[in-house]
């Protein structure tokens, strides 16, 4: 789906188009032979042959979002396909979408003061400020594609002086064997934290897992990469939960999957090679006398050579970051992938193999995309615009 955003929303249903065979077109600037390198690439990549059980297990999707009174959007809703991308002009609400995924994130993580302190305050988070928005609404659900079981997650918030409360809260979700949805109100009384994991924490056996979901809704953009960035520093080789939004800790995290996942660190490898030629492994050594140990993102060329991160060029390093992102193994990946401008300093054939990425990741996860990028946002399906 690709939604176009401007300042302000209407939904209109576009003609369905049926799926068309991909064609591979790349700019003619590209010699002929990497044109073909490229074309092979993308065959290899989209046969999926390192799918570590992925397939028909443990595919989970965003279906759908209501949102009311939340930053640009006074009123809105929408069902979304498995990959999806935001366009539109600065300033018409992209970011303000993907941020809505960032506040659920910290208000089950309990930082939500936090969050609202660092968007300029109550006035920055509800639709027109405070004189004319007192309430936000959002409701989200989710679908497991193997059982295709439904489950979802509704908080109503309230203006209250300076802060934003919890005027309730909901889990919505299917009990065993059930096909009817059960609405559990888990928090009233106007806290400012977030009851959902203490509800999911008493309640295991229940099939809702939205909990897990925010935890990893995290927007992603690659786009620091100066020489102060924390891609190119030392990093605690146990920093390796997830992914870090900046891609602050990418060393730690192809260390841990060189030594876990070494299948799908391999594919990450070889995909990286299609855009850096004279990229042929990361050399990941940990600094042993570090308490704990650290590990830098150092590289081997093709003189075999050991090169630091410093050697990268601004474009490789994010195609680094958005590689790990998009082709780790499915046990560690976000439910819902969000990225900001992932297009930024990558070339054309690089924008290819990101744009074949994104759709082998939204087999098995929903995925957000802002961009401006006109090569992502090609597709052999366009379902549905939002335009203004």
């Amino acid at each position: 789906m690709t939604v176009v955003l401007t300042d302000y929303l209407k939904s209109h249903p576009a003609t369905k188009q049926e799926a068309r065979p991909k064609k591979v077109e790349q700019s003619a600037k590209l010699h002929g032979h990497i044109k073909v390198k490229l074309y092979r690439f993308m065959e290899e990549l989209n046969k999926d042959k390192n799918p570590t059980d992925m397939e028909g297990k443990g595919s989970r999707f965003l279906k759908s979002i209501r949102i009311k009174g939340y930053k640009l959007y006074d009123e809105f809703s929408i069902e979304l396909d498995r990959y999806n991308f935001i366009t539109g002009r600065n300033g018409s609400g992209k970011s303000a979408f993907l941020s809505i995924f960032d506040m659920l994130h910290h208000l089950v993580i309990g930082d939500f003061e936090i969050y609202v302190e660092r968007q300029g305050g109550v006035d920055e988070i509800l639709h027109g400020g405070r004189e004319k928005t007192k309430n936000i609404e959002i409701e989200v659900w989710f679908e497991d594609e193997s059982t295709l079981n439904k489950d979802g997650y509704e908080v109503k918030l309230f203006l209250d002086y300076n802060l934003l409360r919890i005027k309730e809260e909901a889990v919505l979700y299917q009990d065993k064997g059930q096909t009817s949805i059960i609405r559990k109100v888990i928090s009233i009384g106007c806290p400012t934290k977030s009851d959902l994991r203490v509800w999911v924490n008493k309640n295991k056996g229940k099939k809702c897992y939205v909990y897990q979901d925010f935890l990893s809704s995290i927007v992603y953009h690659f786009c620091d990469t100066g020489w102060t960035s924390r891609m190119k520093s030392t990093v605690d080789i146990y920093q390796t939960d997830r992914l870090w939004w900046d891609g602050g800790n990418i060393a730690a995290y192809l260390y841990y999957l060189q030594r876990t996942y070494l299948e799908e660190y391999q594919r990450i490898v070889n995909t990286i090679r299609q855009v850096f030629e004279q990229f042929v492994d990361f050399h990941l050594v940990p600094y042993e006398r570090a308490n704990p140990p650290t590990v830098r993102l150092k590289w081997i060329d093709q003189d075999n050579r050991i090169r630091p991160p410093e050697a990268l060029s601004d474009g490789t390093l994010r195609f680094i970051c958005l590689s790990t992102l998009l082709l780790q193994p499915l046990q560690k990946m976000p439910s819902i992938i969000l990225i900001d401008e992932p297009e930024i300093g990558l070339d054309p054939s690089a924008e290819e193999i990101l744009r074949e990425m994104i759709k082998n990741a939204s087999k098995h996860r929903t995925v957000i995309v802002a961009t401006h990028s006109k090569e992502l946002q090609r597709r052999p399906k366009l379902s549905e615009y939002l335009f203004g």
